[in-house]
């Protein structure tokens, strides 16, 4: 019987299209690839074998709601919202539901996200070997590194060693009570204490692979010899969206998103599209469809307005990105050498932003005015040492491997670690008495 890899990750566009490109190379390479997850990510993936968990759990449109209530937030609360909605409630349907459906589809092998610490549990309890994709931000929780929702740069001292250790004990406080489901089922199941990151990531024992590159990371930030910076994750047959024709008329442009979540603040983008106008630099806007169509209207009497463009092809045409910092932008920028105006707004983005700035390749607004912004445009416009460093890092990112560096990996440990599907029954008919 040909043997089977299934994918998981949350149902976010921002970490279901870096897994697909890696599901298609794998397909194409003749593997056997399905993915498992809500029936509302069924048409995100529909390039593959699919498998629904969850449905009597989550009503159709759940997702999109959860994310709209995010979207109105900032900071660490956007993260609050979506463990209390999603996360608590996801897994305990992974470990009620994924272990039937591993058997019933005779999976041997796992890709999963970082942010699935259930599906880790699983793969465990069976036996199953996994490996970890950090399709966000690589998370490291060590007191040597800053906590991964705050901003501030690297530093060794005592006195931010003493600093780190704080917010780690918030962090350890808050995401707690988010692990009281995988205790529930960690015990039922007789399983060891999980400890350190495993309470709260999906850590594997084969391979971590980041979608960041070496200079885009703190130091001392690998776990194991077997984390591996592999750049961003792309794959031009599963990108859909147009690339439209840019007019060839000696303005610079500056492509503005702020990704799948935030796309609805129109008064921010607004004033990135006015600071682009101050200095005579076309704004091209994506919105991720969250835009009404008199925000719309409204934005092109200044800008070009799109829902979606064809991420990273549209950078042939951009100079400069304004974006909130999520990961797969970001990087989608870099990859093409273009330095970046930095706008976190929630989560992660911070750190991001930091590390793309200690590079030298970016500006960060961190209290966004029209005027800052255009003052941030006008000194990467001046400053050619933004230009050199994102040409260095542009090298780097497209000599990590990408897509084919974790194809090759997960390959390598797919052929190399072999779990019969009897072990697996065995270990699911223990678990049903």
């Amino acid at each position: 019987m040909k043997k089977k890899i299934a994918f998981i990750s949350p149902p976010l566009q921002g970490h279901m299209n870096p897994m697909a490109s890696i599901a298609h190379g794998l397909q194409d390479n003749g593997l056997d690839v399905m993915f498992i997850g809500l029936s509302e990510i069924a048409g995100n993936v529909k390039k593959f074998e699919f498998c629904s968990i969850g449905d009597s759990a989550f009503k159709n449109g759940d997702i999109r709601r959860i994310t709209k209530k995010m979207s109105k937030l900032k900071g660490m609360r956007m993260g609050r919202v979506w463990q209390k909605n999603f996360s608590n409630k996801w897994s305990d349907v992974v470990c009620k539901e994924l272990p039937a459906v591993l058997r019933r589809e005779g999976v041997d092998f796992i890709v999963c996200d970082q942010l699935e610490p259930a599906v880790a549990l699983v793969a465990d309890y069976l036996s199953i070997p996994f490996i970890t994709i950090c399709n966000a931000m690589a998370i490291v929780m060590d007191l040597s590194l800053p906590p991964f929702f705050v901003s501030w740069d690297y530093e060794i001292s005592e006195k931010r060693l003493k600093i780190n250790n704080g917010f780690y004990k918030v962090a350890d406080f808050i995401l707690k009570r988010d692990t009281r489901v995988l205790e529930k089922w960690r015990k039922k199941w007789d399983m060891p204490e999980r400890i350190g990151m495993e309470r709260y990531f999906a850590v594997s024992k084969l391979a971590t692979l980041s979608q960041q590159t070496e200079s885009l990371e703190f130091p001392l930030t690998k776990i194991n010899k077997e984390w591996h910076y592999c750049g961003p994750f792309r794959n031009d047959v599963l990108l859909p969206y147009i690339k439209p024709e840019v007019p060839e008329d000696g303005m610079k442009n500056v492509y503005i998103s702020l990704g799948s979540l935030q796309g609805s603040r129109f008064k921010l983008l607004k004033k990135c599209v006015k600071a682009c106008n101050a200095l005579n630099l076309r704004a091209i806007v994506v919105h991720a469809g969250l835009l009404g169509k008199d925000k719309i209207k409204k934005l092109e009497k200044y800008a070009e307005v799109f829902d979606y463009l064809k991420q990273p092809d549209i950078f042939d045409d951009c100079d400069i990105l304004i974006s909130h910092c999520g990961l797969n932008t970001a990087l989608d920028a870099l990859s093409y050498g273009r330095p970046v105006v930095a706008i976190p707004i929630g989560i992660e983005q911070g750190a991001i932003a930091t590390k793309i700035k200690r590079v030298g390749c970016a500006i960060v607004v961190k209290k966004p005015r029209k005027k800052k912004i255009q003052n941030a445009l006008s000194e990467i416009m001046n400053d050619p040492s933004y230009l050199n460093n994102c040409e260095i890092l542009k090298d780097e990112i497209h000599s990590s491997g990408g897509v084919d560096k974790a194809i090759s990996i997960i390959s390598d440990n797919f052929n190399n670690n072999d779990v019969s599907e009897l072990e697996i029954q065995e270990t699911l008919k223990i678990s049903s008495k």
